[in-house]
Order: structure tokens, then C-alpha cells, then sequence
């Protein structure tokens, strides 16, 4: 064993500077918002946190490159 992997404890070696998540961001969703949330991330190919976080950041973007836009615009 090398004298690097004594000094580290178990686990996953820390990510690179900026590379991780800081905000944790609480939820409360329907039990067929989740159902659906889960096909969506299935038929992605990704885990539900991955394929949700990727929703809403695709969908804030959208919602601030668009001016017009409003809430009740996006929940249509």
C-alpha cells in the first residue's frame, strides 16, 4: 500500500475543485410525479436525481432565456 492511500479514509476520493454539488435542494412530489419521473429517467438511461436535476436546469435556462415567459407559461 502506498503512503497516499493511508492518509485517505474509505470512500470515493474527493472531487476536483468546483465539481461538486453544494446546495441540496428539497422536494415534495405525488406518488404518479414520481412514477413518471422514474420512466423518464429509465428510459434516459439515468438515475431519477441525475435525469430531475437535468430537467430543471434545461428548464430554468429556458424559462430565463425567454423574457416572456411566466410561471404559469411553464407549468402549461
Amino acid at each position: 500500500m502506498s503512503a497516499t492511500a493511508d492518509k485517505r479514509g474509505p470512500g470515493r476520493p474527493p472531487l476536483g475543485e468546483g465539481k461538486a454539488k453544494a446546495v441540496v435542494l428539497s422536494l415534495r412530489f405525488t406518488e404518479g410525479e414520481v412514477r413518471a419521473m422514474d420512466r423518464a429517467a429509465r428510459a434516459a438511461g439515468k438515475a431519477r436525481s441525475t435525469w430531475a436535476r437535468e430537467a430543471v436546469v434545461r428548464a430554468a435556462r429556458a424559462t430565463a432565456s425567454d423574457p416572456h415567459a411566466t410561471t404559469s407559461d411553464q407549468e402549461a
